[in-house]
């Protein structure tokens, strides 16, 4: 087994002031310089696994659902797909890396609110999948787009009764308050 410390770009429109550490990840900003607009945040945590592109899968594997929570708390754009990043070996002068070129945009807050909010996001679990669902819809650029994810979102927190068939009466009970049918014509 070895340790493997490793450095992710996350691309953001959020701007971090101050850095935390949720699940064992250390986030802050890429940049010193916030007021830039330029940067995003840099993501570190140190795994104990055999080899580097078991590293990188751990690291991916437990990184992702965070993100998806990030993008909701801060509500906006937020990626970790083919960004920035190096794996460093300890006690070993060789490392692996990938460079990508950021693109400007302007930043959004991401304060003390949205790491309370975030930390709330992480602890909770819904009986479906419907993080990823909503991080795609901040992240997607149209309506339609937009109301498809959040469509797919609903259903992946009502989560199944059985393979492939959603639970609706969760749907029904949790989410639109039992209250039955929106509308009257509606069956």
């Amino acid at each position: 087994m070895h340790r493997y410390a490793i450095h992710r770009r996350i691309d953001t429109m959020l701007m971090l002031y101050k850095p935390f550490e949720i699940n064992g990840f250390k986030f802050e900003s890429w940049e010193n310089d916030n007021w830039t607009g330029k940067g995003g945040w840099v993501v570190r945590k140190e795994v104990e696994v055999p080899t580097a592109l078991d590293a990188f899968r751990e690291f991916y594997e437990q990184l992702s659902p965070v993100v998806d929570r990030i993008a909701i708390a801060g509500q906006c754009y937020t990626s970790i797909h083919q960004q920035t990043m190096a794996i460093i070996r300890d006690n070993d002068d060789r490392f692996f890396c990938r460079y990508s070129q950021n693109i400007d945009s302007a930043r959004l807050s991401f304060g003390e609110e949205q790491v309370r909010s975030l930390r709330s996001l992480v602890e909770i679990s819904p009986p479906g999948s419907a993080f990823p669902y909503l991080h795609e819809a901040i992240n997607t650029t149209s309506f339609y787009s937009q109301l498809a994810m959040l469509c797919s979102s609903l259903e992946g927190l009502a989560g199944e009764v059985e393979e492939n068939k959603t639970n609706h009466d969760y749907i029904k009970d949790k989410i639109r308050g039992g209250s039955g049918n929106l509308n009257k014509g509606d069956k």
